[in-house]
């Protein structure tokens, strides 16, 4: 029988099983990257034991993760997409881009960013897969739509303005007016009037 302890920085060793049971030492350093010294305890049918170890460098590899930075749900028809994949991360660097846009037209691209002018209306995918040193990959996606502007274009439901001939030539020709003549012309009304008052009254009198 064969007992397997790991120990580090001179801390006590730690049971991480047996040559019966399978042995998985990644499974028992948890995420610390670090020297360790593996133990191995010889142990005979009659109890005598003999110890050996090694030092181990243990360093771990995480898998990449992917991200970019688009976050519209929809973007105009002829605007550029513009997108960079600068957010994405991997402790021992990402060595491989792969971005595809699915949808009514299909695009691919290597790059870690892409620029493309879309042509075509409707629902899209953006895809980003990257990769490290090792190949483990990690993928990031999202949906937009591509649509068409309609600003500028009349309403088919509005029909043309009906405007008022009538009343706008009386504004109109109220408008050339001044005040000044106004008052002047009732000026003049009242004079007339006055004096037609007067011209009867004197009839009457005679």
């Amino acid at each position: 029988l064969v007992d397997y302890y790991l120990s580090r920085d001179n801390q006590a060793p730690v049971h991480i099983g047996n040559s019966i049971d399978s042995l998985d030492i990644m499974a028992n350093v948890d995420a610390f990257d670090g020297d360790y010294t593996l133990i191995a305890v010889y142990t005979d049918p009659w109890g005598h034991q003999a110890v050996d170890s090694v030092l181990l460098s243990i360093a771990h590899d995480s898998a990449p993760v992917a991200d970019f930075d688009f976050d519209l749900a929809e973007i105009e028809l002829g605007e550029s997409l513009n997108v960079s994949a600068a957010g994405s991360s991997d402790d021992s660097g990402i060595v491989r881009y792969e971005w595809r846009i699915e949808g009514p037209e299909n695009h691919t691209f290597d790059t870690a960013e892409i620029d493309v002018e879309l042509q075509n209306e409707g629902t899209y995918n953006l895809i980003l897969t990257v990769y490290d040193e090792n190949g483990q990959s990690s993928t990031h996606e999202t949906t937009f739509d591509v649509f068409r502007s309609v600003e500028g274009q009349d309403d088919p439901d509005d029909g043309p303005e009906v405007t008022d001939g009538g009343d706008s030539q009386r504004s109109s020709f109220m408008s050339g007016i001044s005040d000044d003549s106004l008052i002047a012309a009732l000026m003049v009304i009242i004079v007339i009037l006055l004096g037609m008052m007067a011209s009867r009254s004197r009839r009457d009198e005679g």
